[in-house]
């Protein structure tokens, strides 16, 4: 009989642990990619033999031997991708959700108790509980999308690349969440291409602007000349038909 685990501390490791979490969003999927590094080779051991991996996919996820002290992959179970790198102390794992299932996700869900995605329109809102459960003593949650990101509670933004940052730290672990939201019929470019279109437009009118200026003192000049040639040709007349009657 299968039974139902809920893998507390996804990523165990003690005190000194690190991660960094990329969470791409974009064409309806979402992308996971997770380094974490441990502090010491002891640590490091502990990573490496740690009963969790292989990793399942869902946090409630069914196992046939969930706590077997060394378990190994089963058949109808979904995994995350994992590699471990000896030189730099740390492992990586990655996978790709649609929407619905990314809320089952074992990264998520076993740091927050809980995670939400509601789709309204083409505004799409990703919001979690309050407060860190799991063990780390940094982590930082990147979210990155091309799509424009009209609300959020990030820590940090990066602007040029879309890069929405939550650091989370034994300091603000307790009450921490990630709260965003997206909107999909913008991009996170279109404020850039504005500016650029609004920038363009006022080139091209003022340079318009420039040209009828122009135009108008060319006509002026014009009048000016035409009106003293007018002048010229009336006074030498006039001297004509004096000289004519002397």
């Amino acid at each position: 009989m299968k039974k139902k685990i809920v893998l507390f501390g996804i990523l165990f490791c003690l005190t000194g642990c690190s991660a960094n979490v990329n969470i791409n969003i974009d064409d309806n999927k979402v992308t996971e990619n997770i380094t974490a590094t441990a502090s010491n080779s002891s640590e490091y051991s502990e990573f490496k033999n740690w009963n969790g991996f292989p990793l399942p996919l869902y946090y409630d996820q069914e196992l046939e031997n969930p706590f077997a002290q060394k378990r190994e992959k089963e058949s109808g179970v979904e995994y995350y991708n994992v590699s471990f790198d000896d030189s730099k102390k740390s492992f990586t794992a990655n996978a790709e959700f649609d929407f619905e299932s990314h809320t089952r996700s074992s990264m998520i869900r076993n740091c927050f108790n809980y995670y939400n995605i509601i789709e309204e329109g083409n505004n799409i809102t990703f919001s979690t509980s309050s407060g860190l459960i799991c063990s780390f003593s940094n982590i930082s949650i990147n979210v990155i999308t091309p799509y424009k990101v009209i609300d959020s509670n990030a820590n940090t933004i990066n602007e040029n690349d879309n890069i929405y940052t939550w650091k989370i730290n034994n300091s603000n672990s307790r009450n921490i969440s990630i709260y965003f939201v997206i909107d999909k019929s913008k991009s996170y470019k279109t404020n850039e291409e504005d500016k650029k279109n609004y920038n363009d437009t006022n080139s091209t009118s003022e340079r318009n602007n420039n040209n009828k200026n122009n135009q108008s003192i060319f006509i002026a000049i014009g009048v000016i000349i035409g009106v003293i040639v007018l002048i010229t040709i009336f006074i030498l007349k006039l001297k004509s038909k004096k000289a004519s009657e002397i």
